[in-house]
């Protein structure tokens, strides 16, 4: 008998499979980055997320899991402003369209959109801005529908498209992108046919996330018999094993102290022509949840050739980053119609960060 210790992931896949066994699969939604006119001060920008956060909690439809894939995103646009004069200050009117869209930031998917016309005013000296989004009432039956429609066009999504996201859940499985795979998992509604085979999908999936930590103690109870002595030849002298060269670990440096990036694996695709970067990104400041832009700045191999054809997985540029979840990507350096063996220097930019690779080896599958 060998007795082991479960240390990590075993909360986390008993949460999932829980929440699948009681049906609880509510959609939810995170509050993705504000965007809008130049004319709108952080500030600003801060209090309208705060409004939309508001607006998300009212309708219980917070976010509760880090894997939960739902982002509602904001642009906030300026149509008119005008001056008027008053009878002791001068008034600003001004009025606004604030687009609220819903999105899968895995694969950027779009599920619905909505816009709202805002209005607000405000005497000389004070924001008038501000005075359109504290217009905003999160009690709004606009928004109330706006939240439910979004559950619905999700709804009808996976109703649709169920299998075609079970495959690619296992593709992503098959690549060891455990956590993503039980991201695409995790939020398929209870309502949709192919639920049950997706809750199945998830535990086997789930079971294959790695350990961590080798368990603190191993027991090995065994039965010890009375030897019984056989003459026999001498064996044979065992094989000698040739040794293997060890490939030299990647040297990463990362701009941010907040900011972890490693690569898993790191190989070319004779048939694709192209090499793939597998890395782990983690985001440990917690003041900083909005989407992430990619960028693949600069390759060059170990012969001092230049390659300059980039790509992203999913072909998306940004990428949604919670604090302190391990979050995995692929960088595609396309256009490699010759076996290359080691990457000498590779640039990346994953939002405000700036990561730096060298002595990158590549592995080339047959």
């Amino acid at each position: 008998m060998i007795a082991t210790m479960i240390k990590k992931h075993l909360l986390l896949l008993a949460f999932l499979l829980g929440a699948l066994a009681a049906g609880a699969q509510t959609i939810h939604f995170s509050v993705g980055e504000i965007q809008g006119d130049e004319a709108l001060s952080a500030p600003v920008k801060q209090l309208l997320q705060t409004k939309i956060e508001q607006i998300v909690t009212r309708n219980s439809a917070g976010a509760s899991s880090a894997y939960n894939p739902f982002v509602i995103e904001s642009v906030l646009q300026i149509a008119d402003k005008k001056k008027s004069t008053g009878l002791t200050r001068n008034v600003t009117l001004v009025k606004g369209e604030l687009t609220l869209i819903v999105r899968n930031y895995l694969d950027n998917s779009m599920y619905y959109s909505t816009v709202v016309s805002l209005t607000g005013n405000a005497f000389e000296g004070e924001d008038p801005y501000k005075s359109m989004v504290n217009s905003m009432k999160s009690t709004d039956p606009v928004y109330t529908r706006f939240i439910r429609i979004a559950r619905q066009k999700i709804e009808e999504y996976y109703a649709t498209n169920c299998s075609a996201v079970m495959q690619k859940a296992q593709s992503l499985a098959d690549l060891k992108q455990y956590h993503e795979a039980i991201a695409y998992l995790s939020v398929i509604p209870e309502t949709v046919p192919c639920f049950e085979q997706s809750a199945a999908l998830l535990k086997s999936i789930s079971g294959k996330l790695p350990q961590e930590e080798l368990p603190d103690t191993i027991v090995i109870e065994r039965v010890v018999e009375k030897p019984v002595i056989v003459e026999k030849p001498a064996p044979a002298p065992p094989p000698v094993e040739t040794p293997q060269p060890e490939v030299e670990a990647p040297q990463i440096t990362v701009s941010r102290t907040d900011f972890q990036f490693k690569v898993i694996r790191c190989y070319g695709d004779r048939t694709m022509q192209r090499i793939v970067i597998l890395a782990e990104m983690m985001n440990n400041d917690t003041n900083r949840t909005s989407n992430e832009s990619l960028h693949f700045r600069q390759c060059i191999t170990d012969a001092g050739t230049e390659l300059t054809s980039f790509e992203m997985q999913n072909n998306s540029y940004y990428v949604q980053m919670p604090p302190r979840v391990p979050i995995t990507r692929e960088f595609y350096v396309t256009k490699v119609f010759d076996p290359v063996a080691k990457l000498a220097y590779v640039e990346l930019t994953i939002g405000r960060t700036t990561v730096t690779i060298r002595n990158l080896t590549v592995e080339w599958n047959e």
